[in-house]
């Protein structure tokens, strides 16, 4: 009997969707920072998919706690092959221990009925990305026995808070004037947070703090909506319209229509922001 825990809680795993969330939560932070999470009924085989690799194909995710894992296998492939015609990479996460015959097997399948690539997770792999991704063993005491993992899980939001606290400090403070010029270290680390918050929404376990977490991510993404607009000139810096190719257009009424827009959106992440925060000392 394996005396290692987290191999052992692995092993022992029999709900299917507390592995499909570690799953999705776990790739994001390790190899797939874009998978979306699928969920529920009706998937036609995908736990979860990531609709463009760069190439403009699509990774399917299938993920399984059960001991036949190769006609899992068999029977996801034909589903997601029926149903999805840009894949090009499966992307599978098992509980059981495989030997390296048994991936070849599998590697060897997937290519020859499809055509596809496959990234395989077994047992084994997960465990050694789990190994230092305490979080995510904290956040995820469904699977892992509080037993064998006795620390406190942390204060997400508290976390959260403090990971970044130089931008939701900028941004509570910010005017009108945000929509109109923004410096570029700001326009960075504020696209940074934009791309990363689906990854920290499948970190967050607490059904509370997720659903405060969804709510600030989303006025935040309308204020970077009108700062990103398209209008504006990335290599700028400064944000100002570039108007050398369209002398009709007004600039000084669409920076004034952008500072009317961005007002309320700001007031609105305010309030998400300000309500997370008191979320978080409790």
């Amino acid at each position: 009997m394996t005396t290692d825990p987290i191999t052992l809680c692995l092993e022992r795993v029999t709900d299917y969707l507390q592995f499909e969330r570690l799953c999705c939560a776990l790739l994001s932070d390790a190899d797939y920072q874009r998978i979306e999470p699928l969920g529920g009924t009706g998937d036609d085989g995908r736990d979860a998919i990531l609709r463009d690799d760069g190439e403009g194909n699509v990774v399917a995710f299938a993920f399984t706690v059960r001991k036949d894992w190769f006609q899992k296998l068999k029977s996801d492939g034909s589903r997601i092959a029926e149903t999805q015609p840009r894949v090009s990479k499966l992307v599978y996460a098992c509980t059981s221990h495989l030997s390296a015959s048994d991936k070849d097997k599998a590697f060897k399948y997937i290519q020859e009925t499809y055509g596809w690539h496959l990234d395989l997770y077994d047992l084994e792999r997960l465990r050694v990305l789990l190994v230092n991704r305490a979080h995510l063993i904290a956040h995820h005491p469904g699977i892992f026995d509080p037993r064998y993992f006795p620390s406190t899980p942390p204060n997400f939001a508290q976390e959260y808070l403090r990971q970044y606290a130089p931008l939701f400090a900028a941004l509570d403070k910010s005017d009108e004037n945000l929509a109109v010029e923004i410096e570029k270290g700001f326009y960075n680390t504020l696209s940074f947070f934009v791309d990363a918050s689906n990854q920290a929404e499948l970190a967050c376990h607490d059904r509370e703090t997720l659903t405060a977490l969804k709510v600030l991510h989303s006025t935040i993404k309308k204020v970077w909506k009108v700062i990103s607009d398209e209008h504006y000139i990335p290599a700028g810096w400064r944000q100002k319209f570039d108007n050398t190719e369209r002398s009709t257009v007004n600039v000084q009424a669409i920076l004034r229509s952008k500072k009317e827009e961005i007002v309320p959106l700001l007031d609105d992440m305010r309030t998400a922001l300000h309500a997370f925060v008191e979320l978080a000392r409790h």
